[in-house]
């Protein structure tokens, strides 16, 4: 509704609805590889200030469906980085008997 709302015909909307999981893909397989050369503590940083700013300067992208396309792919890369990423850092800072446990610091 928002896309049609926009200006976009529902073929375009579809379609760049469809982009941001797309670019989540990529974004699971670059979080694992930038966790290895910074640490995990950064990269998580880095991927959710990179999200806000690709989300700002998406929500001034009304009208432009292909610049709206490539910064929503980014924002998938950029977004799904730090989601997936938090489960593998928590196991780094729990040891396994509070995870066992479901509270931290047992």
């Amino acid at each position: 509704m928002l896309f049609q709302d926009g200006g976009f015909s529902a073929r375009d909307a579809a379609l760049i609805a469809s982009i941001l999981p797309l670019g989540g893909v990529l974004g699971n397989l670059f979080a694992g590889w930038l966790m290895d050369r910074w640490t995990p503590h950064r990269t998580i940083i880095a991927a959710f200030l990179m999200t806000g700013i690709l989300a700002v300067i998406a929500g001034q992208c009304v009208g432009q469906p292909s610049l709206l396309g490539i910064l929503l792919f980014a924002c998938g890369v950029a977004v799904t980085a730090p989601v997936t990423s938090m489960a593998s850092y928590a196991s780094m800072l729990y040891p396994t008997e509070s995870r066992a446990t479901g509270v931290p610091g047992c």
